[in-house]
Order: structure tokens, then sequence, then C-alpha cells
């Protein structure tokens, strides 16, 4: 049975916002594909209405239709949660920073770590992103922080009124997600080390759900993995991807 790398349909071409997102924005609104990504089989019955459901952690992967189109967007869903619920349609899972709860308070996340950067790595950041960014970024350089800035930037403005009606709604959170639903699949998850936004540990406890998981925690690595250590990611996708076509 054929397999396909699905990721979330390209937005439409926005014009360059005038300030980067708001440190609230910058912390849900990922711009790069599919920070956790589900590779799906084809579906063998009919998918449940409603289809889809919000991601809970801040990353989405595309559920397959009868062709993983760009032309034929879908609605996110959380790939965890796509495994949980239809595990028929999935493959293998692919979970860079995933976050395992999705309330804040409840996540364990790693000590503060003393700073090794160089002095002045935030300074092209505006003033209001260098919490997050102190936070959530353990490879510290200022050629780093250029790039995630771009790639937020890329996104557009967000709606910050809109993320805080989400957040705080009845259906942010899945009814399942501490579930301990076994999936018996190929799964690489990936963790940062100094990861300040939802951390390593809590991902380490729930691989009991993966009996052919892969877990890796990288060093100088935040919530950013994608921008901080592109070729560590590169090399764990292609690993992945290998073990989804055995």
């Amino acid at each position: 049975m054929s397999a396909c790398l699905c990721s979330a349909p390209p937005a439409p071409p926005r014009q360059q916002p005038s300030a980067p997102p708001s440190p609230a924005q910058a912390c849900t609104r990922r711009t790069w594909t599919c920070p956790a990504t589900a590779t799906h089989r084809r579906p063998t019955t009919p998918p449940p209405k409603p289809y889809s459901t919000p991601s809970a952690h801040g990353s989405t992967a595309t559920p397959t239709r009868p062709s993983c189109s760009p032309e034929r967007p879908t609605a996110p869903i959380s790939p965890p949660g796509s495994a949980r619920q239809r595990p028929d349609l999935v493959r293998g899972l692919l979970l860079v920073c995933p976050g395992v709860t999705i309330a804040p308070a409840s996540r364990t996340l790693p000590d503060p770590h003393p700073s090794t950067a160089p002095t002045g790595w935030l300074d092209a950041a505006p003033a209001d992103l260098h919490p997050h960014l102190d936070t959530a970024l353990g490879h510290r350089t200022p050629g780093v922080v250029a790039t995630v800035l771009a790639a937020l930037n890329s996104g557009g403005p967000g709606d910050d009124a809109f993320q805080h009606d989400l957040r705080t709604g009845p259906g942010y959170a899945l009814p399942d997600e501490t579930a301990d639903t076994v999936f018996d699949g190929p799964v690489s998850v990936l963790t940062g080390r100094q990861d300040g936004i939802v951390g390593y540990a809590d991902q380490f406890h729930a691989m009991r759900r993966y009996p052919h998981g892969t877990f890796s925690v990288i060093d100088e690595v935040g919530h950013y993995l994608p921008y901080e250590q592109p070729a560590l990611l590169r090399a764990h996708t292609h690993h992945w991807l290998r073990r989804t076509r055995d």
C-alpha cells in the first residue's frame, strides 16, 4: 500500500507585516511546514464527520483524502490525535518538538540554562519578543534569530483575540490527549534539550505509546529545531522515511 508525506497546504501570498508577530503569536503560529508530520495511508472506509479536529499542540498535519494535492485544503489535525482516532489511516509519525498536553502549567520544562550566547544575539529582534526567544531557543546565535524572525514574519499578521478565544474555549484540547492508546507504526520524536516551551521529558514518558518509536533529545536546540539544527532534522527525517517504507 502506497504512502504519501502530507503537509499543510501553503497559505496564499500575503503582504509583509509592518512588525513581527507578538510573543503569543510567535509561540503558536509555526510557518515551517508540518512540524509534526503524519504519513497517511489511503482510507479504506469513509472518515467520520467532522473529519478533523483542531490541533492541540501547535503543530499540524493534513489528513489523507484520495490525494494529497495542495489544491484540496483540509482542516488541521493533531498527528498523535489522528493516530489515536484513525490508526487505519496512519502509517507513521514524525513529531518535532511536539506538546504532549495543551495546558502550559501541566508541562514538565527544563531548568533555565546558563546562557552561552554571544553578546547582542537578540539585538535584531523586537524587544517584546526577547523573553519568548530567550525561552524558546537553544541554539543562540544572531543567525538563528534572523532565520526565526524571517519565518515568523512570512506568516503575516496574526489575530490575538481569535487565538485567545481558541485557547480558552472548551474544544481546544483534544479530549483524548492523555489517553495511552498504542500506535504500532514507526515513530520518530525529536525534542530540544533547551526547549522552554514544551520541554522534552513529557515526550519521553509518552514513548510507552509507541513500541516502534525512536526518541531523540538534541543539545543546543530549543522549540525551533527546524531553524536551529536543520541538518540534524534532515538526517532524522530521511531515517524515519526509510522506516515508513520498509
